[in-house]
């Protein structure tokens, strides 16, 4: 059975609208007995447990690198990319989801199975994730 990664850069417990997606994807994965991993920063309101906060029926795991204590920002940002990137890259028949190209970039690099889940135009993304996008044919990829 493959292992399902998610990464995200969300606060998670949080009362946005994009964790609460995020978590119920995660459960709903879950279900149909997948071995989900959440990979998050560590912030999100550390006083509710997950299952209470989000009402969880099914085990969602989490990976929480709390050394990122508050939204990964410029270089933090790319350190937060490459702690999950190193997290996964060992791991054997995973799939990795992710909004974030950067990361489902170097995963791709490493032959990695990614869906890359986008809710925005690029046209808001930084200089690295255009030039990717436009030099290095990062969406016609196989993986």
């Amino acid at each position: 059975m493959e292992t399902i990664y998610y990464v995200t850069f969300s606060s998670i417990p949080s009362s946005l609208p994009s964790s609460l997606q995020i978590i119920k994807t995660c459960e709903s994965l879950s279900k149909y007995k997948h071995n989900v991993t959440l990979i998050k920063p560590g912030t999100g309101n550390k006083k509710f447990s997950l299952k209470k906060y989000y009402g969880l029926k099914y085990k969602v795991n989490i990976k929480e690198f709390s050394v990122f204590d508050s939204f990964p920002r410029g270089l933090k940002f790319y350190m937060y990319c490459f702690y999950c990137f190193f997290y996964i890259l060992n791991k054997k028949d995973s799939i990795t989801i992710s909004r974030n190209y950067f990361i489902c970039y170097l995963l791709i690099l490493f032959k990695k199975k990614v869906i890359l889940e986008i809710h925005h135009d690029i046209k808001i993304e930084g200089r690295i994730t255009k030039f990717i996008i436009k030099y290095l044919n990062f969406l016609n990829k196989s993986n």
